[in-house]
Parts: C-alpha cells; structure tokens; sequence
C-alpha cells in the first residue's frame, strides 16, 4: 500500500494528450515512458516534438515501445534517437533462448522527474487523441503524485535496463510539488507472469469476492478465465448488481464475436451487459462498491494473465471511487445500449455457431501464444 499526495482520474482524448505534453514540458530531470503502441500520425508527431524539445533542454528521456504495437513508428523512431532520446524496442519473436510470440510490453506509464506519473490505458495514436476528427476511443488514466512515483520509476527502470534493481539502493525523489492535505491510498498491481507477478489478477478477484453492492467492469477484449467468471457469479448471487461495459464497436470485430458468446453465460447468471456506442471502448477499469477502482493496461484474458508485461494502479479512498462510480453509472445510462436476453435468443443457428467458433478459434490461439513465454503449461506456478 502506498500513499498518493494527489491521485486524479484523466480521460482519454485531449484531456489525456494535453496533460501529458504539459508534464513533458515541464520535466527538468528525467522522463521515463513506455508504451505499447506508439504510431506514426499527427498525435505520436505532436508527443515526438515534445520529447525532443524536453530533450534539448537537457531532460534524460528512456523511451521502451513494444515491437509489435510500434511496428509503423517509422522514421519517428530516428528522429527521436537523432535528438537523443534513449530508444528501445521490446520483444521479438525469438530471443536466441525460447520462442516468445505472445510477450508484449503492454504498459502505459510516463514518469516524469520521479515525483509525478501517468498511468492507464491510453497509447499514442490518432485513435486515442481525437486528432483524425473521430471520437476517441473510451479509455483513462491516473495522474498520480509524490514519492510513490519513485516505485513506478523502479518499474520502468526494470523493464529499461532489464535487470532489477536491488531494493537496498537509495533513489533520489526530485520533489517538486507540495503535498495536499488528502492522502489517497493506492496500490501498484504488475502481472508479468513469466517472473511470477499475477498482482492484478489476484486484486481483481479478491475486490469482486468481497463486493457488497456493485462491481463495475469495462474491459475492451473481455474473455476471462472461468475462476474470474465464477467470481462474478457469485457475486450475482449474492445480490451484487454486477454491470459489464463491452464494445459496441470493436476494433477487433473477430474478439467481439468471441466475446459475445459469453452473453448467454452473463445474462443467464444475472449479470448486466451495456455496450459503448459513441466510439471504439478500450477502457480497462473497474469500479467496485465506490471504494475500490482499477485503472491500467490489464485486459481480462489470457494474453494479459499469462503473456503480456501490464500495470495497473488501484485507488482505495471512498472519495475518488464514488465520484468515479458515478460517472460510470451516468455513462451506462446516457451512451451505452444494454443487452437483453430475448435478443440473443432469437439468434439463428448459424450466428450461434459463429459466435461459438470464434469464441474457441480467440482462446485456442491465446492458449498458443501464451504456452511459449516461459512454457507456461509445464510451470507449476501457473495462476488461472
């Protein structure tokens, strides 16, 4: 557990780009930043001038994108190491000593001077920005504050560096900003499970298991496990109202038909369904009983449990999690459809079967990407 000295929820489209171009021009030390997706439009353009003026002022900048998700950077990513920025690129296809298809760095985090961080979902595109005239995909983040931002630096330096460093050593905090009366609690949740961290995992199953009244879920390629499936259940009966936030429009229509086969198994167990219409929902956050939030990079299936490097953040202050499950519950009335279950049943035989080969197709291919990572099949410290 750790102490925020300010924790505010930031959300997707210029809110998040025109804070995060502040925080880049007002860094006097060093900016840590990683992201899985980093593109080559008018919104990485506008990020990459950034960097590279902070960097001519002196800023040391450690810059890690994944190579799948950054495979169009382009020539930004010259321009970027011209200036002086320290560049990496994370993961190939084979290493020299295993196969490793499915582990992506999927982070979202900047760090700035070791005292102020941006944590969530957002990668730097046009589709997150707004910049190309469309609504913004639907996601956030935390801007968090205070020296537990040198924690967050720790793990960006781990993932740089690729070694860990050890927990004796002092690191310096350039503290710059003076702490608020309100302390928040929050907790720093890593799942990178080839180094056996299943944090968020875990978080969200305990949080769901001990929910009272609501659980609150969006989540952009939801196909969970059937331990987390069973958790929801429970909490069902238990006469939790459990609401589920999908994509109305996927980016990736394949996912959304897997996803909509678990409809049945949702409703059926009491469990409530919306779908997001203004734009493509990217969001992975969770809401639970006003009291306890998740923001991060965490989908709720395999490739996140089992494959990919992700961070989360949750919040426990009753204060900014109401106000978070406020907004939540506003949303799902004023600009999601909810799902009823006569619907799927007027469903065709063979739109059923459709829904029940992509369902199967989605986790045979997951469960491929995510056995080479580590074998994860022959590991004893496997976490469903």
């Amino acid at each position: 557990m750790h102490d925020a000295y300010g924790v505010k929820l930031v959300h997707g489209g210029e809110d998040y780009f025109a804070r995060l171009e502040k925080l880049i021009a007002h860094a006097e030390h060093e900016i840590h930043f990683q992201t899985y997706i980093f593109d080559n439009d008018e919104t990485s353009k506008r990020i990459t001038a950034a960097l590279i003026k902070a960097a001519q002022k002196g800023v040391s900048i450690y810059l890690v994108v994944d190579a799948y998700g950054s495979k169009h950077m382009g020539g930004l990513a010259n321009q970027l190491t011209a200036a002086g920025v320290k560049l990496r690129i994370f993961g190939t296809v084979y290493t020299g000593r295993k196969w490793a298809w499915g582990r992506r760095l999927h982070h979202k985090i900047v760090v700035i001077d070791r005292c102020m961080a941006l944590v969530g979902g957002i990668n730097i595109s046009n589709h997150y920005s707004g910049m190309d005239g469309k609504t913004p995909w639907l996601d956030y983040a935390l801007l968090v504050e205070g020296p537990v931002c040198k924690d967050i630096f720790k793990v960006c330096k781990q993932i740089f560096t690729q070694w860990y460093i050890p927990q004796s050593r002092r690191l310096r905090l350039f503290e710059k900003h003076t702490p608020t009366q309100h302390k928040q609690h929050i907790q720093l949740l890593q799942n990178d499970w080839l180094r056996g961290k299943n944090q968020i995992a875990r978080a969200y199953i305990k949080a769901i298991n001990a929910a009272k009244k609501e659980v609150i879920i969006a989540n952009s390629y939801f196909l969970p496990g059937s331990r987390f499936r069973k958790a929801l259940k429970n909490a069902a009966k238990r006469g939790v109202k459990v609401k589920i936030l999908l994509a109305g429009t996927s980016d990736v229509p394949f996912a959304k038909k897997a996803i909509e086969y678990l409809y049945s198994y949702l409703l059926r167990n009491k469990i409530e369904i919306y779908e997001w219409q203004p734009s493509v929902l990217h969001a992975k956050i969770a809401c639970i009983d006003g009291k306890w939030c998740a923001v991060g990079s965490y989908n709720l299936n395999f490739l996140s449990a089992y494959a990919s490097i992700e961070f989360d953040i949750s919040v426990i202050d009753d204060a900014f999690c109401t106000r978070f499950s406020n907004h939540l519950n506003t949303m799902l009335k004023q600009q999601c459809v909810k799902v009823v279950s006569p619907a799927l049943h007027s469903l065709n035989p063979l739109k059923k079967f459709s829904l029940w080969a992509s369902y199967v197709l989605i986790r045979l291919s997951e469960g491929l990407l995510t056995t080479f990572p580590g074998q994860r099949l022959f590991n004893k410290n496997r976490y469903a």
